[in-house]
């Protein structure tokens, strides 16, 4: 507890380098490109026209305001899907800078998806404009969408920490962490609905904390509902044991980074 308690205390003390580091690399990330930023809006958009097309047009999802459920899953899964891979990888790219200088390792991984945080935050610009021009206007339950987009900052950290050192040692990792990452999307209600499915089914994937956010999120931003209390102690219980097993994982692993690279 105190270790952590230290750590929270760097981290805050390194707020500027934590904020360099961000920036950095949502530049770096589209240095070179013509369409700079705007990538990161078109890649969902890209996605999102050739998945409605195929199931609203081939396979008829009949799912209510099915480009906008679509849509929000697609920009909540790519925000996991690229926080943890430049969390993966945000020790190993920032590897001069580590060996010659020392500060909270713990910096890079966040720094990496506080990046894809910002980029989340872009896409659902391009969400609101979807939501107006469907003519949908939110319940007050969308109040209840920032805490749930912490949520899954949270898990995504989780996961990122022990994935950026277990990188160093294993560089397999990052083969095996693209299966999960396919694999993770199909799992997820993003172009199905989880109550489509068997209930004892329904009932296993739902102890997946991100699977339930991605519900509770539907239910809140598109239907108006409000999720249960039982989900909301759920998501943020497993959230926080995730993000601190990755942490003790990742502490594991810390003092031996320089010597691993």
């Amino acid at each position: 507890m105190f270790v952590a308690v230290r750590y929270l205390k760097a981290l805050k003390d390194n707020r500027s380098l934590i904020s360099t580091f961000a920036l950095g690399e949502l530049k770096n990330r589209y240095r070179n490109s013509v369409l700079g930023f705007f990538w990161s809006i078109l890649e969902p958009l890209l996605l999102l026209t050739v998945l409605y097309f195929v199931f609203s047009s081939v396979l008829k999802s009949g799912i209510t305001n099915f480009p906008l459920y679509l849509f929000l899953g697609l920009i909540v899964w790519n925000f996991i899907s690229k926080g943890t891979t430049m969390g993966l990888n945000s020790i190993s790219n920032k590897a001069n800078i580590i060996t010659n200088v020392y500060f909270q390792r713990a910096i890079a991984a966040l720094s990496s998806n506080i990046t894809a945080l910002i980029m989340l935050g872009l896409e659902f610009v391009i969400f609101g404009v979807f939501l107006a021009f469907y003519g949908v206007v939110p319940s007050t339950t969308i109040l209840f969408l920032p805490y749930l987009i912490f949520l899954v900052f949270t898990i995504t950290l989780g996961i990122s920490l022990p994935l950026s050192v277990i990188n160093i040692l294993y560089k397999d990792m990052q083969f095996i962490w693209n299966i999960v990452l396919t694999a993770g999307f199909f799992v997820h209600p993003i172009i199905y609905n989880a109550n489509m499915l068997p209930s004892g089914l329904h009932e296993k994937i739902d102890l997946i904390p991100t699977v339930r956010i991605f519900e509770m999120m539907q239910d809140t931003v598109l239907y108006g509902k409000i999720p249960t209390l039982y989900d909301f102690v759920y998501v943020t219980i497993t959230a926080i044991a995730i993000l601190g097993v990755g942490y003790m994982i990742y502490r594991k692993f810390e003092p031996r980074i320089v010597e691993m690279m």
